[in-house]
């Protein structure tokens, strides 16, 4: 995305009444992003907020094109799939992250595509790490 589009994007996002939490200057987020994801949130309000990032790596990449569709009362959001959110999480390691990717499995664990979920805990080399958390 060139800054001239990303520019619209901002502009766009900040008339729907949202602020992005780690500058308010559109050209600093749109540098910004080459290093580290920019979150936006409703303005005064910096829970709950989405991350936005550029595809780095293949990751990112599989969650981009395997996005998921969730309905809300007033319009959809697109989010990577759960299985990839709990892989990933494992592969960061953080004690956050494993406690997300915890929280996820709990939470949905009847819906996951468990072949799927196996898939990429393998690709990602965190099996062990799920095993401790399941």
């Amino acid at each position: 995305m060139e800054f001239e589009e990303f520019e619209q994007l901002w502009e766009k996002i900040n008339r729907l009444d949202f602020e992005c939490i780690n500058t308010s200057s559109a050209q600093e987020a749109f540098n910004l992003l080459e290093e580290v994801a920019i979150r936006f949130s409703r303005k005064n309000k910096p829970i709950p907020n989405m991350e936005f990032k550029i595809i780095k790596n293949n990751v990112h990449r599989y969650s981009f094109e395997n996005k998921i569709t969730v309905v809300l009362t007033n319009g959809v959001l697109m989010i990577s799939p759960l299985e990839i959110q709990i892989a990933y999480k494992l592969l960061l390691g953080s004690d956050k992250g494993l406690e997300d990717a915890k929280h996820i499995y709990e939470l949905f664990k009847e819906d996951l595509d468990k072949k799927e979920l196996n898939s990429l805990l393998n690709k990602l080399n965190v099996i062990k790490r799920f095993e401790k958390i399941k």
